[in-house]
């Protein structure tokens, strides 16, 4: 007889090596210590580009905004003088202005109170026309030192430069005079408006 094989242990596919959990704690550890290190990297890599875009755009805005005295700049010259002297020695101008920011246009103003009621008076409406123009500015965020035009109109026989010189030494300032233009028309938009003004400002 065929004697019988000996029975020994069953056959193992693999060798299992005993686990140490300490050396699993150490792996998770790092693990995490791998990602907060990554997490906190990309936060001051986000945090360093935004102050980058924030400095550039401080600086972009600093780049375009002009100061105020560099906003409007006024140009004389020896001809001007000699006219201001010999033609017209009542009126006031500067002769050429340079507008360096940006500009407002301000509609024609004229004589109407705060009602809306237009005056009697040619000197009462340059009054008027001057104050709601310096309102119309003064909404906008200008005064009349920003003023680089100035355009008058006056109804012949029915207002005279005396009654708007008058009035405008009441508003424009002698340091910071606009360029000026002052007409003498027939008739404005109706037959009891004899003053009006308009301007453009920076």
């Amino acid at each position: 007889r065929t004697p019988k094989a000996r029975r020994g242990p069953p056959a193992r596919m693999f060798d299992v090596a005993p686990v140490d959990s300490s050396a699993i704690v150490v792996g998770v550890m790092c693990g995490a210590l791998v990602t907060m290190a990554l997490v906190a990297r990309h936060r001051r890599v986000g945090l360093d580009l935004s102050l980058a875009e924030t400095a550039a755009s401080k600086k972009s805005e600093e780049a375009t905004t002009i100061s105020e005295p560099e906003k409007v700049r006024r140009f004389d010259c020896d001809v001007a003088a000699s006219q201001r002297r010999h033609c017209v020695p009542l009126l006031r101008w500067t002769n050429a202005v340079e507008v360096r920011a940006p500009t407002l246009f301000v509609s024609a103003q004229f004589g109407a109170d705060a009602d809306g009621v237009l005056l009697p008076r040619a000197d009462q409406q340059c009054g008027a026309a001057f104050a709601n123009l310096e309102r119309a500015l003064n909404t906008a965020g200008r005064t009349f030192k920003d003023v680089a035009k100035l355009n008058a109109y006056l109804v012949h026989g029915r207002c005279s430069l005396a009654e708007y010189r008058a009035v405008e030494r009441r508003y424009l300032s002698t340091d910071a005079l606009p360029a000026v233009t002052i007409l003498f028309v027939p008739a404005l938009a109706t037959q009891n408006i004899f003053f009006q003004i308009d301007c453009v400002a920076c």
